[in-house]
């Protein structure tokens, strides 16, 4: 997982969300920057990680880009979606 600010951390934090995963990944803490594939290489390697199994989601298409182009599965979250809401929460 990865989180690029405090607000979506607590934001996370708030709605027991941070159970779900083993480590959280700051982009800047690690040097390397979305949308380049390298922090998602990183991140592959050190949880010995298939792309194919892992999942990215985010709000930028840019971003996605950057993790599709090593075969991570990805989701968009665009305008108005919610992780918790649009993603999370079992549908009826």
């Amino acid at each position: 997982m990865t989180l690029d600010d405090l607000p979506e951390f607590l934001s996370f934090a708030r709605d027991g969300l941070m159970q779900i995963f083993d480590k959280i990944y700051y982009s800047h803490r690690v040097g390397l920057r979305k949308p380049g594939s390298e922090v998602f290489q990183l991140i592959l390697d050190q949880n010995s990680l298939d792309p194919a199994k892992t999942l990215f989601i985010d709000d930028s298409p840019q971003h996605i880009e950057g993790a599709k182009a090593l075969g991570i599965q990805t989701i968009f979250l665009a305008p108005g979606m919610t992780i918790e809401d649009d993603i999370f929460k079992p549908k009826n």
